[in-house]
């Protein structure tokens, strides 16, 4: 006679617990694989806002954002920095929103050789139906991205890579 008394149901269980840890080590291995595949660019692109931000007519925000992306291989063909903007007002958020944007033929906004750092200025506007801004805190959304390729010209051309970025901050209006 045994001292250990088998159960049918504890072997499945314990059959079940070894698929699952199993599953969870190959799932471990996956992400550490595919991580340790991120381009080295991807760490290095940066996109900050500045601490304060211009209020006019408590509907136009000049907000700072200086951006370091890495080159890529092919020269810029288009580029856009986006900012959006939040604020609480009374019993309703006050919102807005804007963006500088260069299309083939016209340049880009921004400069990626790896340590540039491109200065710029996005203007934001009131949305409609918003109410105004007031000087105080807000909570800014700030993205960017870089778009090199071939340029065709007409406006026409061939993308061969992306690197985009993103942030949030809170910053004050005044």
């Amino acid at each position: 006679m045994s001292l250990f008394i088998t159960n049918p149901d504890s072997a499945k269980t314990a059959r079940r617990t070894r698929n699952r840890v199993r599953l969870a080590a190959a799932a471990a291995a996956s992400i550490a694989l595919f991580g340790a595949t991120t381009p080295a660019w991807a760490a290095t692109n940066t996109i900050t806002v500045g601490s304060a931000a211009d209020l006019t007519v408590k509907i136009a925000i000049a907000v700072p954002v200086t951006i370091v992306c890495d080159p890529l291989s092919d020269p810029g063909v288009a580029s856009q920095v986006f900012v959006s903007v939040k604020q609480a007002n009374g019993k309703q958020i006050s919102t807005g929103s804007g963006q500088l944007y260069a299309t083939p033929g016209t340049g880009t906004v921004l400069t990626c050789d790896g340590s540039t750092q491109n200065n710029v200025v996005v203007r934001v506007l009131a949305d409609q139906g918003s109410g105004p801004f007031k000087n105080g805190a807000a909570y800014v959304t700030a993205s960017f991205e870089y778009t090199g390729g071939i340029d065709y010209g007409g406006g026409y051309y061939s993308p061969t890579g992306t690197e985009r970025g993103t942030t949030t901050a809170a910053i004050k209006l005044h």
